[in-house]
């Protein structure tokens, strides 16, 4: 081995573990980047603490560059490693606590198994950058397999392809914070677990997600774009997607709130849901269907085919709710300016209302139970055509009197059937772009 080789790699140890005075900014990066391409196992089983490894321009082209490296137990603690360029790179046990890799590029870069966390301090706000892990990075491939994300943990990530699976990001509550940000991403969710935080906060309007398996409490899903798809998952206290088709199928549903945007399908299908509770033991709202504003051309379709038990909110858009026994159905566009385009109920059984907000301009209503009461109050409505709609217990109206024209033939409903994965494009793109299962 070439001496100047060995004198240059005990020295650069030496500067990343405790020689704090040597100037690694500008002499350390072109001597570090020389020493892990000659020797591609120099970073396994080492502890790097302190650090800034900082590049300056826009290309990354004078940052760290690492490249086609499988790294093992590598710790990276309290490091800032700005403008670096890491391509075909995968971490393989390692930890990550309280880095910055601000303005870096990350080229099909995988984390598998390992810890990234930074660290506790619940006195600052979520914008200091004091403690926290950050990941602001342009990307074209990330995977996240088995990793185990703490507190203080912010990914920023540029358009590309992001993958988490089995990974574990749990938070105590309240601590407002998110774990997946970005702009433009195409974000596959397998097999996840993320309590007390926005899963993933993504904006653009090119986003999209595919998440099965997953469980989701206190949790944000939140992303404009062309698709998302969730099937299989638990999901408490969480806000979905805002997608053009979002497609909602075979999960565990509790206190969700769905959202809504221009020209936006929605479909609610083969879920079971549950009656959320507040601490003090009061009953929440179960499902907010909803769209966020007086969206006329915005469609959701609830095809419940059983039981919901607690409150079902409708706001704006038009909402269809098929096969569905409702404890009760709340109306309150008039509390946010807002208007309801159209309300359509077939096979629906209504267990009480408070409508005294509601602002629906057209609905038809087939084989619908009411039972009292139902608040009117100040609410409007416009013409709603019945067939069968029945009141087993009376006339169900408090504070005043809702009309509905009979029609003494079946209704004609709008019972599109719902998209496959096949026709989102979900189906075809992750079978080009995920990653596969790799063993180490």
């Amino acid at each position: 081995m070439n001496k100047s080789i060995i004198f240059l790699t005990i020295m650069l140890f030496s500067i990343l573990q405790g020689c704090d005075n040597m100037d690694v900014e500008t002499k350390g990066i072109p001597e570090f980047n020389a020493a892990v391409v000659k020797y591609p196992g120099l970073l396994n089983n080492r502890h790097i603490k302190g650090k800034q490894l900082h590049g300056h321009k826009e290309d990354c082209s004078d940052g760290v560059h690492w490249e086609n490296l499988v790294i093992h137990n590598l710790t990276l603690e309290n490091v800032e490693m700005w403008n670096a360029y890491l391509k075909n790179v995968t971490f393989v046990d390692c930890k990550f606590i309280k880095v910055d890799f601000e303005r870096c590029i990350f080229d099909n870069v995988k984390f598998i198994r390992g810890k990234i966390y930074g660290y506790p301090d619940t006195d600052k706000p979520r914008s200091s950058r004091e403690y926290k892990s950050i990941f602001d990075i342009y990307i074209t491939r990330v995977l996240f397999d088995g990793t185990e994300f703490g507190q203080s943990v912010n990914l920023d990530f540029g358009p590309g392809i992001v993958v988490m699976r089995n990974i574990k990001a749990d938070l105590s509550p309240k601590k407002n914070a998110w774990l997946l940000s970005g702009t433009d991403l195409q974000v596959r969710l397998d097999n996840c677990k993320v309590s007390n935080q926005a899963a993933v906060l993504m904006l653009g309007e090119k986003n999209t997600l595919y998440t099965t398996n997953s469980r989701f409490i206190n949790a944000e899903l939140k992303l404009k774009g062309p698709a998302a798809w969730i099937e299989n998952c638990v999901l408490k206290n969480s806000s979905l997607p805002h997608a053009a088709t979002v497609v909602i199928k075979n999960n565990q549903l509790s206190g969700v709130g769905v959202g809504g945007q221009d020209n936006q399908r929605y479909f609610l299908i083969g879920n079971t849901f549950s009656r959320p509770a507040d601490p003090d033991g009061s009953t929440a709202g179960l499902l907010i269907a909803r769209q966020n504003t007086s969206i006329d051309n915005a469609n959701l379709y609830l095809y419940a085919d059983g039981h919901i038990p607690g409150i079902v909110g409708v706001d704006s858009g038009n909402v269809h709710i098929y096969n569905a026994e409702i404890d009760e159905l709340d109306m309150r566009q008039q509390r946010f300016n807002k208007h309801m385009a159209s309300l359509s109920l077939q096979n629906v059984k209504i267990g009480k209302g408070d409508w005294e907000f509601g602002d629906i301009r057209q609905g038809k209503w087939e084989n619908v139970e009411i039972y009292p009461p139902v608040d009117l109050g100040k609410g409007k409505f416009g013409e709603i055509i019945g067939h069968r709609v029945e009141f087993p217990q009376g006339t169900p109206w408090k504070n005043g009197d809702l009309k509905i024209t009979p029609s003494y033939e079946p209704l004609t409903f709008d019972k599109p059937p719902v998209p496959t994965l096949e026709e989102t494009g979900l189906a075809q793109f992750w079978k080009e772009n995920d990653f596969p299962v790799e063993n180490y």
